[in-house]
């Protein structure tokens, strides 16, 4: 009787409990990986955006003080209203090192990117599930989710920058349209804003590409059902029913 007992564990029990520890030393394997992944993709893109607002703030400045020079020879009263910190607070306090904190990001329309929504409850998910799934990777969890928090207030800043760029340049064509030898300065926010926010939507591009080569992305999160119900409720179109087949091959730029 022992035997039998013996023989059944060894054929039944033990394969299938040997079965499940290598599927689950296979899931930890994969969210290490995934979890590497979003962490360095996403400090390289938090590198790569500060690395252009520094840039594109750099070549507007310089704008903003050539077309400051201009404006006051024919119009000094204009030129300080024009370049005060009530009008143009970002160039007023130019020289201070969170000069951006001037730029009222609040106002900004709250486009939808599916691929960053999923990435995002992505990571939501598995910190709100990671004891359940025994994630053994936790400060590899963490690191991704800080570095993910960090790139979503980039893109924000990011987004605010090109609105203000775009709205400074509406201003100052309607208040200096009488002064047609300032033309080719207003001009110049356009060519500024446009540089910029092709380097931007480049940057996201490689960002994406790279968290949608991992094949771990499609054989875990899409075939979730528990990811897929967290989707309906979390998502930011919470009517969403399913993950879309194109997740990651559209941009909302």
């Amino acid at each position: 009787m022992v035997n039998r007992i013996i023989i059944y564990f060894m054929l039944f029990i033990f394969p299938l409990n040997y079965c499940i520890a290598q599927k689950n030393e296979t899931l930890q394997s994969n969210f290490k990986k995934y979890f590497s992944n979003v962490n360095n993709s996403a400090s390289n893109f938090n590198n790569k955006i500060l690395k252009s607002n520094k840039k594109y703030l750099k070549k507007y400045f310089k704008s903003e003080r050539r077309l400051q020079r201009k404006l006051c020879k024919v119009n000094p009263a204009l030129a300080d209203y024009l370049f005060s910190s009530v009008s143009d607070p970002l160039f007023y306090h130019q020289n201070e090192l969170n000069n951006t904190k001037w730029i009222n990001s609040n106002q900004l329309p709250n486009e939808y990117n599916s691929t960053l929504d999923t990435l995002n409850n992505s990571i939501r998910f598995l910190n709100h599930n990671k004891d359940s799934l025994y994630i053994s990777d936790t400060i590899g969890l963490t690191k991704s989710t800080q570095s993910f928090e960090i790139l979503k207030n980039n893109s924000k800043e990011s987004d605010a920058i090109q609105s203000y760029f775009r709205n400074r340049k509406l201003s100052l064509k309607e208040t200096l349209g009488k002064y047609p030898e300032l033309k080719k300065n207003v001009l110049s926010y356009d060519k500024i804003n446009y540089y910029y926010r092709e380097a931007i939507s480049k940057n996201k591009s490689e960002f994406i590409d790279k968290i949608k080569s991992s094949d771990f992305v499609d054989s875990y999160f899409s075939k979730n059902k528990y990811f897929h119900d967290y989707m309906k409720i979390n998502s930011q179109i919470s009517s969403m029913t399913k993950i879309s087949s194109n997740w990651g091959k559209t941009l909302d730029n």
